[in-house]
């Protein structure tokens, strides 16, 4: 092969690799404010990530209802929760309308969680159906503090009380219902377009359909805004694949040619 025609190969596949990593680089870096929502089968980064995260917790609380949310870890004075001594409690079979929002501020590094639960199922979130909490951004160690994915979690684990989370619907995207049986259930999600997480608004349907064995604790549902990097969505790969493809096909079809 001549000198002129490696170079011109080595040119075409430059151009290619730079073209697939600006594409790539569009993908991670460009917020996702909205859009469809994808469910994943691991968590964000591979790893379980629940309570060293903020989150928004709803849970039985034992003889009276709990929703609130916590900035890290376990919660602190300075956590807001709904839940005034002994009343109301939540009620069996009644439907709860919530509503979780994550609003992210990247360049003051801070966020804002907004909890509603309609707890007098009265198809409005009222006076005292409502907080907000502002929390700091957490950094990971290389330094990244974008959120990329969300983590709904249902546990009805040791006890024999029964839930569902249904009608589900992340960023205007319908989503599977969660329903634990008994278990612990954990659902992840991403922007289709994999890109860095900018607004969340999480709605569905609460219901508790079993309370007897109930722990204090569970049933228990949590809302986690997770870190780290993402699965490639299967559109980018097939398209990858069709770039790949292409490539390969026009250097046989010029190597045939030069013969």
């Amino acid at each position: 092969m001549r000198l002129s025609k490696v170079i011109g190969l080595f040119r075409r596949r430059l151009v290619l690799a730079v073209g697939t990593l600006f594409v790539c680089l569009a993908v991670d870096s460009t917020p996702a404010l909205s859009g469809m929502i994808e469910s994943l089968g691991t968590p964000i980064g591979g790893s379980l990530r629940t309570f060293n995260r903020e989150r928004a917790r709803i849970r039985w609380g034992g003889s009276s209802w709990e929703a609130g949310i916590l900035a890290t870890g376990t919660p602190t004075s300075s956590d807001p929760t709904l839940n005034p001594t002994g009343t109301p409690v939540w009620q069996v079979n009644t439907n709860y309308n919530i509503r979780i929002t994550y609003t992210l501020d990247y360049a003051n590094n801070s966020g804002v969680f907004n909890l509603s639960v309609d707890f007098n199922a009265n198809g409005i979130f009222g006076t005292g159906e409502s907080l907000s909490k502002t929390f700091t951004l957490l950094t990971t160690p290389n330094g990244d503090n974008k959120y990329r994915g969300i983590q709904i979690s249902g546990n009805e684990n040791s006890n024999s009380a029964r839930s569902s989370l249904s009608s589900l619907v992340i960023n205007g995207t319908p989503v599977s219902n969660l329903t634990p049986n008994g278990s612990l259930v954990n659902n992840y999600y991403a922007a289709s377009s994999r890109g860095i997480l900018s607004v969340i608004d999480i709605t569905g349907v609460l219901r508790f359909t079993n309370t007897s064995g109930a722990a204090t604790e569970r049933p228990v549902y949590n809302f986690v805004m997770q870190q780290g990097q993402v699965p490639e969505p299967t559109s980018m790969a097939i398209f990858g694949s069709a770039l790949g493809g292409l490539a390969l096909r026009r250097y046989r079809n010029r190597k045939t040619g030069s013969k």
